[in-house]
């Protein structure tokens, strides 16, 4: 028994083909959107519109273009603030510890974060250097970074 073809049959259409134009660059870009696209694994086009789209949602939205200054500079002072909490408690010395006031003066003159619980919390550790004061320094320390937070990203007093 063989199968009957129907008497007419119809190609698939075949999918529209893209109309592109050439975009001059200079070649520094041209290699960074090439080495992006290889990372992620996409067209460089897609790249490209990627980043357009973005720019173009960061136009439109004000409130958002003023929060990524806040947001960078928030993650550098938390940053800054748990490397030396953690350079404190892994090597207690004198240099870590001044260090480590410095970074907290830093943050209370320029972001305006009450940081006295923690300076007399990191004072408490270096006299005991217990296990105790340890987890006290990362409670306290925990609440600054809460505070920057909320001072920098959402604008609020503390």
């Amino acid at each position: 028994m063989c199968a009957t073809l129907p008497s007419t049959v119809v190609a698939p259409e075949k999918p529209s083909r893209k109309k592109y134009k050439n975009v001059r660059l200079p070649i520094e870009l041209y290699g960074e959107i090439l080495k992006e696209a290889e990372e992620r694994g996409v067209a460089m086009w897609k790249v490209i519109a990627d980043a357009f789209t973005r720019y173009k949602l960061w136009r439109k939205k004000p409130e958002e273009r003023m929060r990524v200054p806040r947001l960078d500079k928030a993650s550098w002072y938390i940053f800054k603030l748990c490397n030396s909490v953690g350079a404190l408690k892994e090597n207690p010395t004198p240099e870590n510890a001044e260090k480590l006031m410095r970074t907290i003066g830093q943050i209370e003159e320029r972001i305006g974060v009450n940081c006295e619980l923690l300076k007399k919390t990191v004072s408490e550790f270096l006299a005991h250097k217990d296990t105790f004061h340890k987890v006290e320094l990362n409670d306290v320390t925990k609440m600054v970074v809460g505070d920057i937070i909320v001072k920098l990203i959402f604008g609020e007093e503390t």
